[in-house]
């Protein structure tokens, strides 16, 4: 008669052994069939299909921990090798494979008709990570997270462009003001203007989106915006100072899926070099000499060369804004 550990280890070996050939079926199912739901979603397994339209070979680790996943690297393995998900499961793979991105419309619906799976089932979800409010277009910082050192010599905010908004992207919209740094010298009215500076762009979840150039990408704009690497730079015209409003949309950005609510932050800077002095009311006598040594002296007395002069920051938010409570609102 059998014992009890002899019975275990003979049902344990059963259904290992009805496993593989359960298995072995599915794979070979699949390779008769390259229209099957397994070889299609091995196919984009793969080759790392993603719903921005990058393609990164995706981990057994990395796809089991995506938001809407709820299966864990065995169930993986049955649906890469041909065995067909639950409704829920299905979803969850096209959602992580493709999302909404109407470029993955055709082989979204190849892959769902395989599985069973409608667009209307597709639809019936939020994109991934998100949620109806998260999916809100980011909000300019509050004034307390706004950092803008010198208002006499630049200030900027930033805002959401509506007409590029749509559930996946956004665009940037920048406000910028510049004018002049005052001193009281010789009874004159002396101040320091800028002739350049530069805006570093850090984003976080989310990236540019696809075939929308930035703002001025291929030729500096009449304003004197040019994109450059890592962001932009704002010129001046020749012998001249920044003395202007811009407003104008600087590039759009797409939502990452499974990155939550994206952020974007510019940062302004210039250097000592891109300083001009700037004279209003001087006295008739003055000299061109004495101009160069009084607009050098100011320069040198306020910004250190090769140094980096900090202008200030600001953050467009998408994340969600915390409840309001009654103390917050006393």
């Amino acid at each position: 008669m059998e014992s009890d550990s002899e019975t275990s280890e003979i049902f344990a070996r059963n259904k290992a052994v009805a496993f593989s050939e359960r298995m072995e079926s599915a794979v070979a199912e699949n390779s008769e069939n390259p229209e099957s739901g397994g070889v299609l979603f091995s196919r984009h397994f793969r080759n790392g299909t993603r719903p921005t339209g990058e393609l990164k070979p995706w981990g057994n680790k990395t796809f089991i921990d995506a938001p809407l996943v709820k299966f864990g690297e065995r169930s993986l393995s049955n649906y890469l090798n041909g065995k067909r998900p639950s409704r829920n499961n299905a979803i969850a793979i096209l959602q992580t494979l493709f999302e909404t991105n109407p470029a993955h419309k055709t082989e979204r619906e190849k892959l769902g008709r395989a599985w069973g799976v409608s667009e209307d089932d597709l639809r019936s979800l939020n994109p991934i990570g998100e949620t109806p409010e998260t999916r809100k277009a980011p909000t300019p910082s509050a004034a307390a997270r706004r950092r803008i050192l010198n208002q006499r010599l630049m200030e900027f905010t930033l805002g959401t462009a509506g007409q590029h908004e749509t559930e996946t992207n956004f665009g940037l919209l920048g406000d910028f003001r510049f004018g002049i740094d005052p001193f009281r010298e010789i009874e004159a009215v002396i101040g320091m203007g800028l002739t350049r500076i530069e805006l570093e762009k850090q984003e976080v979840g989310c990236g540019p989106a696809l075939g929308v150039p930035r703002l001025g990408e291929e030729n500096a704009t009449g304003t004197g915006v040019r994109a450059i690497a890592g962001g932009w730079e704002i010129v001046a015209a020749k012998g001249k100072h920044l003395d202007m409003k811009i407003v104008d949309t600087l590039m759009v950005f797409e939502r990452i899926p499974g990155e939550g609510p994206p952020t974007v932050t510019i940062a302004a800077s210039a250097y000592q070099d891109d300083l001009v002095p700037v004279f209003r009311d001087p006295p008739p006598d003055i000299t061109p000499a004495q101009k160069a040594i009084i607009g050098q002296y100011l320069k040198h007395r306020g910004y250190r060369k090769g140094q980096k002069i900090d202008l200030g920051t600001d953050i467009l938010d998408g994340s969600p804004r915390p409840p309001r409570t009654e103390e917050s609102q006393s």
